[in-house]
C-alpha cells in the first residue's frame, strides 16, 4: 500500500460523517418526503410531535412490499385510537428504476387501500433512499423503522415481518394501567 492510499482510509474510517448510520438510540435527521397530495411532509413535522412514527421503504415491483402491504392497513388497525402515523415511503414505482411519481403513489395507496385504513397513513415518495440512512447502501426492501415519542430510533429492521413492527410499535407506547 502506498501511504497516500493508507492517509485516505485512515481518514475514510476516522470520519463517521461519511460512514455513519442512524442506529438504534439516535434521532434521525429531519427527512422531508413529497406525499400523494404533492405537498412536502417532513417526520418532524408539526402534527406528528410526540407520536410514534413507523417508517416502511418500499417499491412498486417489490413482490415482498406488496405482500407486506395487502394487510398492513387493517393489521395496524389496532393503533387507529393511538397516537401513531405511519409512513409508505416508496422509493420506486411499478417498474425498476422508475421514479415514485404521483401517479404511482395514487395506485399504490388504492391498491393497498391505505386512505381507508384504520390507522393514519402518510403515503409518499422517497426516491433513491429507501432507508439507506439507516442500513446502509444497497439495502434491501422492504425495510422498517420506529421512531418513538421522543424522536429516537427504537427499531429498525430489513424484511421486518408485520408482527414484528408491531411488537415495537407496542413497546413504544404507554401501558395501560389496570383497576
Amino acid at each position: 500500500m502506498t501511504l497516500r492510499l493508507i492517509v485516505m482510509l485512515i481518514f475514510l474510517f476516522s470520519n463517521h460523517s461519511l460512514i455513519a448510520l442512524t442506529e438504534v438510540g439516535d434521532k434521525p435527521k429531519n427527512y422531508c418526503w413529497t406525499d400523494v397530495a404533492g405537498q412536502q411532509v417532513c417526520l418532524e413535522d408539526k402534527t406528528h410531535d410526540f407520536a410514534v412514527r413507523v417508517l416502511l421503504f418500499n417499491a412498486g415491483w417489490c413482490g415482498p412490499c406488496n405482500s407486506e402491504f395487502a394487510t398492513i392497513g387493517s393489521d395496524m388497525a389496532k393503533f387507529k385510537e393511538k397516537n401513531v402515523v405511519f409512513f409508505s415511503l416508496s422509493c420506486e414505482g411499478w417498474n425498476y428504476g422508475a421514479a415514485p411519481n404521483q401517479t404511482f403513489l395514487t395506485e399504490w395507496s388504492t391498491k393497498h387501500r391505505l386512505a381507508q385504513a384504520q390507522a393514519q397513513f402518510v403515503v409518499a415518495g422517497s426516491p433513491r433512499h429507501c432507508g439507506g440512512d439507516f442500513f446502509g447502501a444497497g439495502t434491501g426492501i422492504p425495510n422498517a423503522v420506529v421512531v418513538d415519542t421522543m424522536g429516537e430510533v427504537v427499531f429498525k429492521k430489513e424484511g421486518a415481518t408485520v408482527s414484528q413492527i408491531t411488537k415495537a410499535i407496542e413497546a413504544c407506547l404507554p401501558v395501560p394501567v389496570g383497576p
